[in-house]
This record gives C-alpha cells, sequence and structure tokens, in this order.
C-alpha cells in the first residue's frame, strides 16, 4: 500500500487504523429488561475516551404529600367541591381527618372507631361504606358472602326493606352478628332509626 510515496505491508496499515479508532468492537447494542437502551462501560462508543451518557431521570417520582404526615389505613383522600383549603383522608379504621394542604392544621373531623370492627376486615364499615364510592358500586344490593343471619335473600342493603338489609340487622343484634363484634353491649337506637329510615325511603341503589 502506497503512504507517502512509499510501501508499506498492508497488514501494518490495518494495524495502525485499529490503533487510531481505539476498538473494533461495536458498541453493544443489547436491550434491557424494561425495553430501554442498555447504559454504562458496556455500551461504551468504541471511542474510549468518550464518557457514556448517564441514566435518565425516572418517569415517575415519589414525594410526600400533607407535609409528610402519617395516617392508619388511609383508603381515600378528596376535597370537598370548590374547597381548595383542606383535605379529607378516610382511614379504614373509622377516622376522618381534615388537613391542610401543607399539612401544618389537622383534626379528626369524623371518629366512628367504636362502630367499626378494629380488625380491619370484612366487617370493617369504611372498607365498604366509604364516602366517595356510590352505594350502587359499593354495598347497595350487594349480598354478603359469610351469613345472611337466617333471613332469605337478606343483602347488605336492600333498598325499601330494612327488614332484609343485613347491615342494619346487624347493628341491631346482640348475639355472634353483632357489628361491631368488639363495641357495646347496647343498640345505638338513633343510629338504628336513621339508618332504618333512609333504606326504607329507598327505591333503588343510589
Amino acid at each position: 500500500m502506497p503512504v507517502g510515496g512509499r510501501q508499506v505491508p498492508c497488514s501494518l496499515a490495518l494495524a495502525a487504523a485499529l490503533c487510531a479508532c481505539g476498538s473494533s468492537r461495536a458498541p453493544d447494542q443489547s436491550v434491557a429488561p424494561d425495553g430501554g437502551a442498555i447504559y454504562g462501560l458496556d455500551a461504551r462508543p468504541s471511542n474510549t475516551t468518550c464518557l457514556a451518557p448517564s441514566r435518565p431521570p425516572a418517569a415517575i417520582e415519589l414525594w410526600r404529600a400533607l407535609g409528610g404526615r402519617s395516617f392508619s389505613w388511609p383508603v381515600l383522600v378528596l376535597q370537598a367541591p370548590a374547597d381548595a383549603s383542606r383535605f379529607f383522608v378516610v382511614q379504614k379504621g373509622g377516622i376522618v381527618s381534615a388537613v391542610s394542604p401543607d399539612g401544618a392544621d389537622a383534626s379528626d373531623f369524623i371518629d366512628i372507631t367504636s362502630k367499626t370492627n378494629s380488625s380491619y376486615d370484612e366487617s370493617g364499615l369504611l372498607g365498604d361504606f366509604r364516602f366517595g364510592t356510590p352505594p350502587s358500586q359499593g354495598y347497595c344490593g350487594t349480598a354478603r358472602v359469610v351469613s345472611e343471619m337466617g333471613v332469605p335473600g337478606a343483602l347488605l342493603v336492600a333498598p325499601g326493606h330494612p327488614e332484609k338489609s343485613l347491615v342494619l340487622l346487624r347493628m341491631k343484634a346482640l348475639d355472634q352478628y353483632r357489628m361491631p363484634p368488639l363495641a357495646s353491649h347496647v343498640v345505638d337506637q338513633a343510629s338504628v332509626d336513621v339508618l332504618t329510615s333512609w333504606i326504607g325511603g329507598l327505591s333503588s341503589c343510589p
């Protein structure tokens, strides 16, 4: 091969070309398990003086909300219509907390822990009765899996039929069907009356 007017062996010219390029190995074009390109030393270009690109930032970022306050089994966070001054945090144990957006101010807006099952199982009131869930999507017209309490065709809430509504029947019961089983042995008649009136006035699941 003529170089600068002189004949140079082809093997020597090829070796010089390879040294100038750094490495003849092509960049690693394999794909990561998540479908993205491989980053790092294995994917660096043939020019060893070039730094490999850093991995781009993640598309999802976690950050603390409401001032980093802690809650027990939160199931729902929402705001009242046209009121951005506070959030309502529904906790499965039976507490609804009102919290300012920065978390500086917080108070228990509703506390019905005495009327919910502290074990947070199927009997927990707020597990199915969250105020952000329409009754037709949560408990109204729904059959209970475990027991009908001996009432044929009983539902959790049977529109227009308090006598077939298991939620009401369990509130009135003082035996093993008592809801919640860890509450007092006194029937809250005022609550029973309100629920009886509401269920009796339903023509369908709202």
